[in-house]
Formats: C-alpha cells, structure tokens, sequence
C-alpha cells in the first residue's frame, strides 16, 4: 500500500506534467497573438510566508510554500475557462499539512462586447485532507485572516458558484451591477472534543452595483455590495446563525 507522501508527490508530478503541456499549448497558439480568444495561457508561481508567533509558553515558527498552476483560455469564440490550483507545504513546529487545495474550474461566457458576462464555477476536492488532533492548532491558524496565508483550507467541500456581471456606459458614465450565488458542500472539521464532525459552512448571495464619472482630472464614484451568508452547520446543529451585510464605498 502506498505511503501519502508517495500519493501527494504523484499527484503534485502530476500537476506540474499538466502546466508544462499548457506551456507547450501557449507557444505553440503564439501565431494567433492578434486574436486572444486563439490563445491559451498558463503559469506556475511560487510563494514563501515564515513568521514567528509569540505564544504563551514558547515561540512558535510558521512555514508555508505554495505552488500555484494557473491556466485560461477560450474553448470556444467568447467561452472563457480558467483553471486553479495549489500545491502547499505548510509547517508549525513539528506539525505539518501538505496537499492540494480545491481545484477551481470557472466558465464564462461574453456577450454583447463583454457588456454581460455569466460565469460558473465549480471548486472541486481533489484530495482530502483527514482532519488529526495533532495538525488541529496548524489548522486553525492557516485559516486566521491577521496571518493573511495564500492557502487556508486543504480540504473543503463541493462548491458551485454562479452569477454574472453587467457594464455599460453612456457618455463618460460608467455604470455596472452583478450578482452570485455560491452553494458549498460539507467537510470534515474537529469538534471541540476532538471528534470528526462534519461542517457546512452556508451558502452565500451577493449583489453589487457601482458607477463612475470622469470630471476633468478627477473622477466621481461609488457603490454598494450586498452579502447575505446562510447558516453554519456542525453535524446538523447551527453554530452561527445567517444574517446580511450592507457595504458602500465612493
């Protein structure tokens, strides 16, 4: 039977044999530069976050690498597709998390110039990270928003992400609005007695709309984003309970 460190580094082998032949496709489409629905683009990045956290008792050290692939293109004239994903390496102390995020698959259609753009977008698990007592303070401090990680969540659920966007303008006014909808499947989280439960985090919807007006060298706009989160579950039982956010900026 094989080991997980012999799995995850197929799978990240694997990978990387996927964005080389994306490569490969991007030069081998350079002959239709001059139109961009002919090209296919792809690329591999790479970031590093160390940080020492002061903790209570000792200093703490926390490491994370990751590895993202990216690649877009049109299947065909004006369907758009973008694939994401990340390979990461994270580390506090002598705990480790290592794996593949959620593969993102987005599509999008333009129409009318891209004066209105529908898009789909499914984020999909590839592996699933089984949630350990011994990676659960690791766990949680990826996912604290004042670290700012690239990579928060190995494992998530089944997302399905749907919405669209409008643009247009009249004169030098520029005006646009959009909306989505996200559906998120469950996944498994330690409870606080340091039991698997299963957690859904609620489903989303979001709506937004905006304008701008140039006046001479200055320019004259704003908003407003609407966000209403659904309940969270942990095997069943609400754990935060739904509510809407009213957001405006100029």
């Amino acid at each position: 039977m094989y080991s997980r460190s012999f799995i995850k580094m197929k799978l990240i082998i694997f990978y990387l044999f996927i964005f080389l032949n994306l490569y490969s496709l991007c030069y081998a489409q350079l002959e239709e530069f001059n139109d961009p629905q002919r090209l296919f683009t792809a690329s591999l990045g790479g970031y590093l976050f160390s940080r020492k956290l002061q903790g209570q008792d000792e200093e703490e050290n926390i490491n994370q690498l990751v590895l993202p692939v990216y690649a877009e293109g049109f299947l065909i004239k004006n369907l758009n597709i973008m694939i994401h994903q990340s390979i990461s390496y994270s580390k506090l102390n002598d705990a480790e998390l290592s794996g593949l995020e959620n593969t993102l698959f987005r599509f999008s259609y333009n129409f009318f110039d891209d004066a209105l753009i529908p898009y789909l977008t499914f984020r999909i698990p590839i592996v699933k990270v089984k949630p350990e007592i011994e990676t659960a303070r690791l766990d949680s401090l990826m996912y604290n928003e004042v670290l700012h990680l690239d990579v928060k969540r190995l494992t998530q659920g089944f997302d399905v992400d749907a919405g669209f966007g409008f643009t247009h303008s009249i004169g030098d006014l520029a005006f646009g609005f959009g909306a989505g909808y996200i559906i998120r499947g469950s996944y498994d989280r330690l409870s606080q007695d340091g039991n698997t439960a299963s957690y859904n985090p609620g489903n989303s919807f979001s709506g937004t709309a905006g304008f701008r007006l140039p006046m001479g060298i200055l320019s004259f706009g704003g908003g407003a984003i609407y966000l209403y989160s659904g309940d969270d579950t942990i095997d069943d039982a609400e754990v935060f309970k739904n509510g809407s956010e009213v957001s405006l900026y100029g």
